[in-house]
């Protein structure tokens, strides 16, 4: 018996399931499935890294003012 997973794990299933369908017919191709994969992902971590890099900058000019007064 499988646990019961949330509304969000099933849009992730049955979108998996819908490129696997369409790369078997051949509408599209993996390597462009696996492009736009690595294009996201790398979206996903760019936008980590910038936030992080904001609160981290942020949190220094916060920093500054509680010296200054």
């Amino acid at each position: 018996m499988q646990p019961k997973r949330g509304g969000l794990f099933h849009w992730i299933d049955a979108s998996g399931q819908a490129m696997g369908a369409l790369v078997r017919v051949g509408l599209v191709s993996s390597a462009a499935v696996a492009a736009a994969l690595g294009q996201f992902l790398l979206a996903v971590i760019l936008a980590i890294i910038a936030l992080g890099l904001f609160v981290r900058l942020w949190r220094g000019r916060l920093n500054e003012t509680k010296k200054q007064r």
